[in-house]
């Protein structure tokens, strides 16, 4: 078991490795998976809000309560309906999720760094 393990590891480039534990581009990389993560667990709950916005006067299909609305997309459509739409969601909110948590770490780097050299008299 622990072979398999080491096979696995090793058919990793070393380069690859080094460059994805740099903290920028892990914390772009956590944003992106975190985004795609987000959009896709309440896919079923944004599929919902569609359909009940396009909703004509004489269509009221889907003008039930959450749970009765769920039920009937699931009924009619299955794992399929809850997830129509979540990839064009999640090509559009990875980059963006990837962006805003990267930024947010490497600003957040750059202050702290700052703040030690004001500490310790180096600039």
């Amino acid at each position: 078991m622990a072979a398999a393990t080491d096979l696995s590891t090793a058919s990793v480039p070393t380069s690859f490795r080094n460059a994805i534990s740099k903290p920028v581009v892990a914390s772009f990389m956590a944003g992106g998976v975190a985004g795609a993560v987000s959009r896709t667990v309440v896919s079923p709950l944004e599929r919902l809000k569609i359909l009940q916005q396009i909703q004509a006067g004489a269509r009221n299909q889907y003008q039930l309560s959450i749970w009765k609305a769920l039920g009937k997309m699931w009924k009619e459509e299955g794992w399929r309906g809850f997830m129509a739409g979540n990839g064009t969601n999640c090509v559009r909110i990875v980059p963006y999720s990837a962006v805003q948590f990267g930024s947010y770490n490497f600003y957040k780097r750059v202050r702290r760094s700052a703040y030690l050299r004001r500490e310790i008299g180096l600039s």
